[in-house]
């Protein structure tokens, strides 16, 4: 028996704790082996705003956790989510968690995300990938990424994307209802551009930061040029050929990371991000022995532009 279900078990704390529990508003539970959260103290605390369960053995999430309905941050990296059969993630937990700013999956095993991570349409942060891992996902449900509008941070490091889709075409991710039995989602990132009324609107429109470094990309595609709040771009660690041109309308871009790929011609839109102060990384690119006109420019951009070997 683990020491918070003995807690909970022992009738000469559990009034005391219940008072305690239920003005709780944060708890950090990481490194403690967990596997999993017993349901009592789940129910004794519906206050809690936010919740750090890293670096512990937690192979599914916790039904449990459906109890915290207040949940505005939650950190699962570092566990075992997506290593037994099973629904390592349901959906239905992710309805329970209308509040939640922040979800942190990274270094888990998750091959996919269920379709209910649309409704989080207060997200800001979404980590499914870091320094420390990433997961085993080919992509995110499509439509998803339409929904989740206030999103400012997507860090996708370490998992399997070879397609990053930013457009849907379907028209038909606005209506929830009509979800029911249209079986697995494609497996690929997928945003929409259509609102309801199908008119245009932005491609995620907070996106400052967006981490794709060691996935499996080919190209990226012209949407990114949409997402006009975007500082940081890292694309790191891909089969990248070339850049889209577009890409010079990011006028906020400050870090463009597309180092370790397979860049072999010189991106000629980089020179205009390069003198608006933005800083490139190339290197690890089989760039051959550049013209004189480039080295030119190269040496002139020296600051902000790095070519290594």
């Amino acid at each position: 028996m683990t020491g918070l279900a003995w807690l909970l078990r022992s009738s000469s704390v559990r009034v005391r704790a219940s008072v305690i529990f239920s003005r709780l508003t944060e708890l950090d539970l990481s490194r403690n082996r967990l596997t999993t959260l017993p349901d009592g103290l789940c129910r004794a605390m519906p206050s809690l705003t936010k919740l750090n369960l890293a670096h512990n053995r937690i192979a599914q999430c916790p039904s449990s956790l459906s109890h915290l309905t207040s949940l505005e941050e939650l950190n699962l990296t570092g566990n075992r989510l997506g290593t037994v059969d099973g629904d390592a993630f349901p959906g239905w937990l992710l309805r329970r968690w209308p509040r939640l700013r922040v979800l942190k999956l990274s270094d888990n095993s998750l091959e996919v995300l269920p379709k209910e991570l649309a409704q989080l349409t207060l997200l800001e942060v979404l980590e499914l990938g870091s320094v420390l891992g990433g997961n085993r996902l080919k992509g995110l449900p499509i439509g998803c990424l339409a929904r989740l509008r206030r999103l400012t941070d997507l860090d996708l490091t370490g998992n399997q994307i070879a397609k990053l889709e930013l457009s849907d075409n379907n028209g038909d991710d606005d209506d929830d209802d009509n979800d029911e039995g249209k079986g697995d989602f494609p497996s690929y990132v997928g945003s929409s551009a259509a609102d309801a009324g199908n008119e245009a609107v932005p491609v995620l429109p907070a996106l400052s930061y967006l981490t794709l470094t060691d996935n499996r990309l080919e190209s990226l595609p012209v949407a990114l040029a949409e997402c006009s709040q975007l500082r940081s771009l890292r694309v790191d660690g891909n089969r990248l050929t070339s850049l889209p041109t577009q890409l010079i309308d990011l006028a906020n871009l400050e870090l463009l990371d597309v180092s370790r790929n397979q860049l072999s011609v010189w991106p000629a839109e980089l020179d205009a991000l390069a003198q608006r102060g933005c800083t490139v990384i190339l290197a690890r690119n089989p760039f051959g022995k550049p013209s004189e006109s480039t080295q030119n420019q190269l040496t002139s951009m020296a600051s902000t532009v790095q070519v290594r070997a």
